[in-house]
């Protein structure tokens, strides 16, 4: 296969990595966990808020993972729940507080920052194409997992 499966897999493992590292180091200034990251990313896009189920779907996290990352925005004053009556927690709207989205706006301006850098080689073209292929790339693997999924099923 000419190397393209240890190319790939070992490239894509140093950008989760340094992702990962840089929302760690970035929230650190907030005594923030780096899995806050999409969820204040998110919650700004949207002020009217958004269901932990909603914030799972768009950060495509387990529900577990934005739940917890949920409590601490809650926890240090960035987040607040709105029931708007519902009885059901689960329903409930996740809304940053002011302090929420100050922290919001300083995480995006990092992130645009930590973007800019690591396509700063690239040129507008280049870029639109990276971004179109990685996106394909994702599609058909999420699809090919699927299918392995689907027959594993179907063999037990």
């Amino acid at each position: 296969m000419d190397g393209r499966f240890e190319k790939f897999t070992t490239d894509i493992g140093r950008l989760y990595r340094c992702i990962q590292k840089i929302k760690k180091m970035e929230m650190e200034e907030f005594g923030l966990k780096g899995r806050t990251v999409m969820c204040l990313f998110f919650l700004y896009q949207k002020p009217e808020g958004m269901t932990v189920s909603e914030l799972s779907q768009a950060a495509d996290e387990d529900m577990a993972s934005v739940s917890r990352a949920v409590q601490d925005l809650k926890e240090h004053g960035m987040a607040e729940l709105e029931t708007d009556g519902r009885d059901n927690r689960y329903r409930a709207h996740v809304v940053l507080t002011e302090k929420g989205k100050k922290t919001a706006a300083s995480v995006n301006s990092k992130a645009a920052r930590a973007v800019e850098t690591g396509g700063s080689d690239l040129n507008e073209g280049e870029r639109q194409l990276f971004y179109r292929m990685m996106g394909a790339i994702a599609e058909n693997l999420e699809a090919y997992t699927d299918n392995m999924e689907r027959e594993r099923r179907n063999t037990r």
